[in-house]
């Protein structure tokens, strides 16, 4: 048992998403900001529903885990205005500048995964796993608070051709495949729908990046741009 928490702690510390450094991250004019996590959150979400709304209907209750500044919230009551919403992430500051900006929204609070003590229609948690080494422990907790989870990650993202992992620096730390949600088919009896798709001007560069890559795809003979990000739909 020692030698497992050892492990654990080595872990810990080899992954570079701290509160701490997510704290200076948020706060305002912070990393997050500067490099356009806002805007990130707000195509995200509007991807999101475009790609999942004539499958999953209306539902009356939605955590938005790891809600960041919360920049989601007025993109999920335009579609969804009957919608109860709530967010939560583990950063206090986050929180704080949630409860500033969009507090007619909905609520926020402060929790980490294995903090919850509720329980939601649906949770939504966009672009958080990677950021978890132990991603499967992480989204089984998160099943047992909802009917449905959604969870939206990059696809398949490497390192120098490599699979992510903790390095201590990166805070991307996982890799993830269609089928890297399957093991909750068993243990939860869940069934796991997989959607990919690509975010223009999200995550991995903007418009100029993204006809760049395109360009030197259409030189190659290749027309269709790969997905760069993958929705797993767990319904319970």
């Amino acid at each position: 048992m020692a030698k497992e928490s050892e492990k654990d702690s080595i872990r810990i510390r080899m992954n570079a998403n701290s509160v701490h450094n997510s704290d200076d991250a948020f706060s305002a004019g912070g990393s997050w900001e500067k490099h356009g996590g806002p805007e990130q959150t707000r195509r995200f979400a509007r991807a999101f529903i475009a790609k999942t709304k004539r499958r999953m209907g209306d539902f009356a209750s939605v955590l938005d885990f790891g809600c960041a500044l919360g920049d989601a919230a007025p993109i999920f009551r335009a579609d969804y205005p009957k919608l109860i919403y709530y967010g939560c992430d583990f950063s206090r500051v986050a929180i704080e500048r949630c409860r500033s900006n969009y507090s007619a929204m909905g609520t926020y609070f402060v929790s980490s995964w294995d903090e919850l003590d509720s329980f939601w229609d649906v949770i939504y948690c966009s672009n958080v796993l990677e950021h978890f080494d132990n991603y499967i422990e992480v989204a089984h907790e998160l099943l047992t608070h909802c009917s449905t989870l959604c969870i939206m990650t990059p696809f398949i993202e490497q390192r120098a051709g490599q699979d992510l992992k903790p390095d201590g620096v990166s805070f991307h730390v996982a890799t993830l495949r269609r089928n890297s949600f399957d093991e909750l088919s068993a243990t939860l009896n869940c069934h796991v729908q997989t959607l990919t798709l690509r975010v223009y001007g999200a995550w991995g560069g903007g418009w100029i990046s993204e006809a760049a890559s395109f360009m030197r795809r259409l030189l190659r003979g290749r027309f269709e741009m790969p997905p760069r990000q993958i929705i797993y739909i767990c319904s319970r």
